[in-house]
């Protein structure tokens, strides 16, 4: 790829959910190929992983990236309990993890990241 080609989609979708850059997100699932289509955007979000095999939820998860989770769990066919290859996390325990590393004053926020996987129907066994 050349360097003025830009970021790939999966490069785009990893760096929103690292960012909390939900500006970003909602440009690359209404840009072709997904072009809003809710089974494009699935696929495309069930399917695309980091180096780690983490999905865009576990990235998001694992950064504290509340906005970002709520717009991808906005989307339909989203799965939400999927594993990561290496450790075989889900995103619930991704974000477990994030809370648990908060400091003392801000323990809400991680909670909030728990709170709303919860909500949308993770595992929490």
């Amino acid at each position: 790829m050349a360097d003025d080609e830009g970021a790939s989609p999966r490069e785009q979708v990893m760096e929103s959910c690292r960012r909390n850059n939900t500006e970003l997100l909602h440009n690359l699932l209404s840009s072709k190929p997904l072009h809003n289509s809710p089974d494009a955007i699935a696929k495309f979000l069930n399917t695309t992983t980091d180096a780690l095999g983490q999905s865009a939820l576990h990235v998001a998860a694992q950064y504290g990236s509340y906005e970002v989770l709520d717009m991808i769990l906005d989307q339909e066919g989203v799965e939400i309990d999927g594993q990561e290859r290496r450790e075989g996390d889900t995103c619930l325990h991704k974000a477990v993890r994030y809370c648990n590393n908060m400091a003392r004053g801000e323990w809400e926020q991680g909670k909030a990241v728990v709170d709303i996987l919860v909500d949308a129907g993770c595992d929490p066994r």
